[in-house]
């Protein structure tokens, strides 16, 4: 299940690692809003940073990782992977960005795992 407003903010040309724990609805619930741990075995990740929430004909994403490069899954049974911001993915930026992360399983299943807002803050340097 999506976790929203999972909101953050970066300093300019800085790392950053944002840690993400993915669930899933339960299927062997009847309540609804019931869920369990995603399991990342197999599943190849992305996540991104744009401007706006709905992209414009033409318009570039600000920020984008994938799995194995940039989004390492480090606890595949627990749902738990990091995206891992270097300083030049932040370097040109500043302001508010949509970010989206994505799982796709074996089968071809697109989940989104969070999305939120990044707030990349100038620096002096």
């Amino acid at each position: 299940m999506t976790r929203l407003h999972q909101d953050f903010t970066v300093f300019s040309g800085n790392n950053r690692t944002l840690r993400f724990h993915a669930f899933e609805p339960d299927p062997d619930s009847d309540d609804p809003s019931a869920e369990r741990v995603l399991n990342l075995t197999g599943h190849d990740l992305s996540w991104a940073a744009k401007r706006t929430k709905t992209m414009a004909e033409g318009e570039e994403l600000a920020v984008e990782k994938t799995t194995p490069v940039g989004i390492v899954i480090t606890d595949a049974l627990n749902g738990i992977c990091e995206v891992r911001l270097l300083p030049e993915d932040t370097e040109e930026l500043e302001g508010s960005y949509y970010h989206e992360l994505e799982s796709t399983d074996g089968a071809g299943m697109v989940m989104t795992i969070a999305t939120g807002i990044m707030t990349v803050e100038p620096t002096i340097a």
